[in-house]
């Protein structure tokens, strides 16, 4: 039967139906490939940031109109190998701290347990699969899947998946993919090239000016803007559609010195940071009126504000925590006792596995304790004898010591050292603040410094230092 005219108007206007889309990552086989690449030196933050946005783009290619509604990384989070020479540890977790950068960019975790005789990665690639085909015959059916993985084992999924109806794309890492994975999907782009297109990618006019707009808009209001808010306000403004990438930018300082003309502003250097203006402002006045005519009240959220403001920012530290701390810093510093070389790396690793591995706040913490420690003087950099800057987790080359003034130090005297210090940075920004000296009230630093502990002495050495200061 023929349909009357009226039912084909109905059926031209009916909408085409949703695309869904899933990209399913097998984590292990890509974070090794990376780190292999990168010699040894990957970020999973970044990693994570930049798969989503690859595969997103790699997508929307082919189905402009997709939605993602799945996004799964599948690993034996615990999985051990032996830990390199001279570790203080005889086994490496290797991949335990990445589902935390996996989630913050919007990648759901999925943590396969080896099952006994078996082995962690058939155990991953298998629950890839299952999961794979249960996706593809729910109800809401996906359409589209990116198998990020180089892994010839997948050969037989991406078969049926395709005989299933669903088109098979796939990125793999250079060096960790199998040449015949390539014969049996709809595309393959190794991740690396994907890279290297991205950055190359010549980006609109249309899209330049309208962050032009969005930039004059913000400083019109703010006047001045250090770098490091750039990214956040353009965000807030175009709706997250802000990447510097898009413009062959590695970050957005590279974004604004590149294009600085065609946004209209100008750039100028501040004491901790970078500024953007509109051009012809005296950006060094209008900083300066701002502190000015601030005010800060006595409070622990206006006081830690402070802290955590430029460099070196402080993240107070409780004295039990320092209890902890500082006989492990002493021991670095005794080549009798040091449990391995005395660097910014081991200590932060170390202290790490104080507050325990399975905090995952403690890597942070360690490294403000190593901040403050090196920011105060306490500890130095042992080649120039100098205060180290920014001492990092990857810096396992740069040898440290004691300063010659606490070279015998207890560790009583290293905690009270680094609280010491931290009034000190606060009294010093309080009045740098406000334009002037103001009084800054001892129990409340007390408190703050206390972090909810009870300690009748920690009052009266902050009210004697803060005399001092």
């Amino acid at each position: 039967m023929t349909p009357g005219a009226d039912e084909m108007d109905n059926n031209e206007k009916r909408p085409e139906p949703a695309v869904n889309a899933a990209v399913l990552i097998d984590w292990e086989n890509f974070f090794l490939g990376r780190e292999k690449n990168l010699y040894g030196d990957i970020d999973a933050n970044e990693e994570s940031q930049r798969l989503v946005r690859l595969s997103s783009k790699l997508i929307h290619e082919h189905n402009p109109f997709a939605r993602v509604t799945v996004w799964r990384s599948y690993a034996d989070y615990n999985a051990t190998r032996p830990a390199p020479e001279g570790s203080r540890h005889p086994y490496d977790y290797y991949l335990q701290r990445t589902p935390s950068p996996l989630m913050r960019a919007g990648i759901e975790p999925v943590q396969v347990f080896r099952f006994p005789g078996g082995s962690n990665k058939n155990a991953a690639d298998i629950r890839l699969v299952v999961d794979a085909l249960r996706l593809r015959s729910d109800e809401t059916g996906i359409d589209v899947f990116v198998i990020v993985s180089g892994d010839s084992d997948f050969i037989p999924l991406a078969i049926d998946l395709r005989r299933l109806g669903a088109q098979v794309l796939a990125i793999g890492v250079q060096g960790q993919t199998k040449e015949v994975l390539k014969k049996y999907v709809d595309r393959f782009e190794f991740y690396e090239d994907l890279v290297a297109a991205a950055r190359l990618e010549p980006a609109t006019g249309s899209k330049l000016d309208a962050i032009a707009r969005a930039l004059g808009e913000i400083l019109n209001e703010k006047k001045v803007v250090p770098f490091k808010a750039v990214h956040p306000l353009l965000n807030a403004r175009l709706g997250g559609a802000f990447d510097p990438e898009d413009f062959g930018a590695g970050n957005t300082g590279d974004f604004l010195r590149s294009h600085a003309r065609e946004l209209n502003v100008s750039i100028a250097k501040a004491e901790h940071d970078w500024n953007v203006g509109l051009p012809g402002i005296d950006m060094g006045a209008v900083i300066a009126t701002t502190k000015s005519v601030a005010s800060i009240g006595p409070s622990i959220a206006s006081y830690r504000s402070l802290l955590r403001g430029p460099f070196p920012r402080l993240f107070e530290q409780s004295p039990e925590r320092w209890r902890a701390i500082a006989p492990l810093v002493i021991r670095f510093g005794d080549p009798a006792t040091r449990p391995g070389e005395f660097t910014p790396g081991n200590l932060i690793e170390s202290i790490t596995s104080i507050f325990g591995r399975d905090d995952e706040f403690a890597e942070n913490a360690a490294k403000a304790a190593v901040v403050q420690l090196t920011a105060s003087g306490i500890v130095l950099n042992a080649g120039t004898g100098t205060v180290l800057e920014k001492p990092t987790s990857q810096d396992k080359h740069t040898v440290l010591e004691f300063a010659e003034a606490h070279r015998n130090s207890s560790a009583e005297d290293i905690a009270r050292a680094v609280m010491a210090f931290i009034m000190q940075t606060l009294v010093a920004r309080a009045a740098a603040h406000s334009g002037g000296p103001v009084p800054v009230e001892p129990t409340l630093v007390a408190e703050l410094l206390l972090g909810g502990e009870q300690d009748p002495n920690i009052l009266p050495f902050v009210e004697s230092t803060l005399r001092e200061l």
